[in-house]
């Protein structure tokens, strides 16, 4: 503040309004919260005015659904990205059900192009979509007002936690590949897509320990689920030149050329020729405790997968026991207390791919 006068004049807004900051701007330039809706605002506590440019054509659109069921959602939508906060039962509605969530009860997930040209088409249709997905954040420690409208100066420490989203998002283009990305932006994960309905669908889970996916064109620029001569076309056609569309490599995000790493994507994938991905989200979860000896083991297949490597045993690298189609696999009466580890190589076409050692450890043996 300049003078005495202006912090007199601080202090009496903040005696008046506490932390009702729309309160201080309604005052000062008698707008109000709907004003937010279709106006830029631009305000000091001192001067008022605005941006008004209500009368520019919208390019995002704002929702919002409140129901009986004090349940809601809202979500803000444009050309180049998608924001949905809400409860769970409320995504599929809002989205025109390309958003599924089954966990947590609420949550937060956007869906951004990365693409520069990303106006050319509408965001669902383009070939970089990065997607983030949580439910509550907060810093460690971190300690609410019994209301939960304020943490005072109890703002805890590093590292920030966030609770894990359980999801499926369906997109148009049938070409994508979904990569779980580490907090460095590197790749952590494949992540297996299906299609369904003529889109992709990518199943977000906990079992990445990610709230950032990445989705990005594999060489298949027609969408035709394969890599053929077709595709090498089109990347002949924006050789040397910067073209996102084709620009897929390096992973994840391209270098802004299309050239020799971009072929080498394609020459990978020609006709499919690609590994599965890791198996994934296995029963009993990695480093489970108290499992019944008589339980059994299941998976989720990779994607591209036909068979699966089932190693299995009380050391660690485990041992190879069979290879089966199931994801389901009985390894007999185990031992109590022990620790076992097990390990699925998914097998495709084209080749294997090693999968994570997993562990769990059984429960004590009943009382005699």
């Amino acid at each position: 503040a300049d003078s005495q006068d202006d912090l007199v004049s601080i202090a009496d807004l903040h005696l008046k309004y506490d932390r009702n900051m729309f309160g201080v701007l309604e005052e000062n330039s008698g707008f109000n919260r709907e004003d937010f809706l279709d106006k830029r605002i631009a305000n000091t506590l001192y001067e008022t005015g605005s941006i008004d440019l209500s009368n520019e054509p919208s390019r995002t659109l704002l929702k919002w659904d409140i129901g009986t069921d004090d349940k809601g959602i809202y979500s803000a939508t444009g050309k180049s990205a998608w924001v949905y906060v809400g409860h769970r039962e409320k995504f599929a509605s809002a989205s025109n059900n390309r958003i599924e969530v089954s966990e947590p009860n609420y949550a937060a997930i956007t869906i951004t192009s990365l693409e520069p040209d990303c106006i050319k088409l509408p965001l669902p249709e383009r070939e970089k979509i990065i997607i983030t997905a949580c439910g509550r954040c907060e810093n460690t420690g971190m300690i609410f007002s019994e209301d939960r409208t304020t943490v005072g100066t109890n703002w805890g420490t590093a590292p920030v936690q966030i609770e894990l989203v359980s999801a499926t998002i369906k997109l148009p283009p049938t070409g994508l590949r979904c990569y779980a990305l580490a907090p460095d932006g590197t790749i952590k994960f494949n992540v297996p897509t299906t299609i369904v309905d003529n889109q992709t669908a990518v199943e977000i889970l906990p079992m990445y320990e990610t709230m950032w996916y990445l989705l990005v064109g594999s060489g298949d620029f027609d969408d035709d689920r394969k890599v053929t001569f077709d595709d090498f076309c089109k990347l002949s056609q924006y050789w040397r030149q910067d073209e996102s569309s084709v620009d897929i490599s390096p992973l994840p995000f391209g270098d802004g050329i299309v050239d020799e790493k971009d072929l080498a994507i394609i020459c990978r994938n020609w006709l499919e020729h690609t590994l599965p991905s890791q198996a994934i989200n296995p029963n009993p979860f990695d480093g489970a405790t108290g499992i019944d000896t008589t339980d059994d083991l299941s998976w989720m297949a990779g994607f591209d997968t036909i068979s699966h490597d089932v190693y299995f045993g009380m050391s660690n690298p485990p041992p190879f026991i069979l290879n089966q189609t199931a994801t389901t696999f009985d390894p007999g009466t185990m031992a109590y207390s022990t620790t076992y580890y097990w390990r699925i190589d998914e097998v495709g076409v084209h080749g294997t791919t090693t999968g994570r050692v997993w562990s769990f450890t059984t429960t004590m043996s009943p009382p005699p």
